[in-house]
């Protein structure tokens, strides 16, 4: 499995991808100057916890994705304890696979044998692997 993609990369992709300035995002999350997207994207220094949601939609991404990857670099063990306590973050992405679950089954929650899960995984991997093939 690939390593996961620290919140300074992650940035400067999506930054790349849509054409957006230090200056747009700093203008999009609330900063009047640049300088602290640039410390951002060096490593410098955090992205302020308050800051995700906007940055999330500045960036054209999913907040609960942007927020889990920011805690988990940056604070992993309260994340660990946030979810512990409240539930796992859920992306929309997730969602939507969580309501085909639920559509599959009549919303009546079955239990799903070991061998099951596993076939499950492995047909979920080969479609990811092929739509990732055909974009």
């Amino acid at each position: 499995m690939a390593a996961r993609k620290k919140i300074e990369e992650f940035i400067t992709e999506r930054q790349l991808d849509l054409g957006l300035t230090n200056q747009d995002i700093a203008t999009g999350i609330g900063y009047a100057n640049q300088n602290v997207i640039s410390m951002i994207k060096k490593g410098r220094t955090k992205l302020p916890i308050d800051k995700v949601e906007k940055l999330a939609r500045v960036l054209s991404v999913d907040e609960s994705k942007l927020m889990r990857m920011a805690l988990n670099e940056y604070m992993p063990d309260t994340l660990k304890v946030i979810e512990r306590c409240l539930g796992a973050t859920v992306t929309k992405n997730e969602l939507a696979l969580l309501e085909i679950w639920r559509d599959a089954t009549n919303h009546e929650d079955p239990s799903i044998p070991e061998h099951k899960i596993r076939g499950l995984r492995a047909g979920f991997v080969q479609t990811m692997a092929d739509q990732s093939v055909t974009e």
